[in-house]
């Protein structure tokens, strides 16, 4: 399954012209700005007084692949390292020898490690092991096997976020795509492209629906638009960006040249290789450990709030409370169509579906240690078409995300850290303030 397939953010980038006719104004445009490793970008050529559409062009790039030729618009992938590419479209008069010509050069970056955490290449258990299925009180339903049976899995390594994209970090892309001419906007929504489609990447708000039995999701509008630019509301700058849609957070995972982590991945993040029951271990969650049992009530907290004692074994903070986008499509029956005693090799999940999978736990759901409840928060696996029509192409006030990367360097040997403070002494549930 090809997770890095282009995204349709426009920029131009002019050029010294090679033209047969003087004052003829030719360039190539890339998206995005930024080059990334490995990444599928489109090329664009677009001229000033010179009709383009009769010729026939040939693209050649120093580096990369070209996936396409022969056409005003191509596909090329980006070199799996850093460097430079030259990046040409040639073309020759008709009855001429006469020839045009357009150039850019390129400069291909990794993308920025800060604010991620190092998972290394290895195994562990993925799925639901604690739910007894014997039990007389458990029925069996699609949304409550889904995440059965547990079963062995092997990932390389990967980076992924520490925390999840915050509204500051979210409100600086829309503002760089929108000074770019990438989104539009219109009276609910920041609307871009995603392959070839027009589709919604932010929600302002949700209109109610035309027919009688229609729902709509609730959105948090934290971010909102002025009328110039996006601006966060005061004192949400550090909370999780929700009100995202699937292609929303994908465009942005791209634009820094990232991706969404897929469902094993994003697991093997929150709960590490020994099988724990939480993040931190297999002890019931205080105020202290996480954003649930509506400890904070329905609201969210600044990313972070929680750390360093509801942190996984490898330093991801905020897994459980609200729910996070992965790349994955949702299938309820994908792990028991699956299932092998051998370890599944970097799975990606189906090639299709209807919507894309949601992971974590809402904020109010109670986790009580109550066998009767079978939820287990670090496999519960869902997707939004359950309650909502729109899929994965409308956005929820509880659906954030955080992007991943690939092994590109490895990490420092950790320096020794302090012990984690210890839980204050007394009521644990404390008074619904936050940590």
């Amino acid at each position: 399954m090809n997770i890095n397939k282009p995204i349709t953010l426009w920029i131009v980038g002019w050029m010294g012209l090679r033209t047969a006719a003087a004052g003829d104004a030719l360039a190539i445009k890339v998206l995005p700005k930024r080059v990334y490793p490995s990444i599928i970008y489109t090329l664009r050529l677009e001229a000033k007084d010179l009709e383009l559409s009769k010729r026939y062009w040939s693209w050649t790039a120093s580096g990369g692949e070209m996936l396409s030729d022969g056409e005003r618009e191509v596909y090329w992938k980006s070199p799996s390292g850093r460097g430079q590419v030259r990046l040409a479209a040639r073309a020759r008069e008709a009855g001429s020898e006469a020839a045009l010509e357009a150039q850019l050069e390129v400069e291909v970056e990794p993308p920025s490690l800060e604010g991620m955490v190092f998972i290394p290449t290895g195994g562990f258990t993925m799925g639901d092991r604690w739910t007894d299925t014997a039990d007389p009180n458990f029925v069996p339903t699609e949304q409550n096997m889904s995440d059965k049976p547990a079963h062995s899995v092997r990932l390389e390594a990967f980076w992924i976020d520490r925390n999840k994209t915050t509204n500051r970090q979210y409100a600086g892309f829309l503002n760089d795509a929108c000074a770019q001419g990438l989104i539009r906007i219109n009276s609910e929504a920041a609307v871009g492209w995603h392959e070839g489609v027009e589709v919604p990447f932010y929600f302002f708000k949700v209109f109610p629906p035309r027919n009688r039995d229609g729902r709509r999701p609730r959105v948090i509008q934290a971010i909102y638009w002025d009328g110039r630019e996006f601006r966060t509301r005061e004192g949400m700058e550090e909370h999780p960006v929700m009100d995202v849609t699937w292609a929303g957070s994908r465009a942005f995972a791209l634009h820094y040249g990232k991706r969404l982590p897929t469902e094993a991945e994003w697991e093997k993040a929150g709960r590490g290789p020994d099988r724990r029951k939480f993040p931190w271990g297999d002890t019931l969650p205080s105020k202290f450990h996480a954003n649930i049992n509506a400890y904070h009530g329905l609201d969210y907290v600044p990313v972070g709030s929680f750390s360093p004692i509801g942190d996984s074994p490898y330093g991801v903070a905020d897994i459980l409370g609200g729910f996070e986008w992965v790349n994955d499509w949702f299938d309820g029956n994908y792990y028991k169509e699956n299932y092998h005693r051998l370890p599944f090799e970097n799975p990606t999940g189906p090639e299709w579906g209807r919507d894309h999978t949601v992971r974590g736990i809402a904020v109010f759901t109670a986790v009580t240690g109550d066998v009767t409840g079978f939820q287990e928060p670090l496999t519960f696996r869902y997707q939004w078409v359950f309650e909502f029509k729109q899929g994965h192409l409308f956005a929820h006030g509880e659906t954030g995300f955080r992007t991943a990367l690939p092994q590109l360097i490895r990490p420092q040997p950790p320096q020794r850290q302090p012990p984690p403070p210890q839980l204050p002494v007394g009521d644990s549930r404390g008074s619904g303030k936050n940590p």
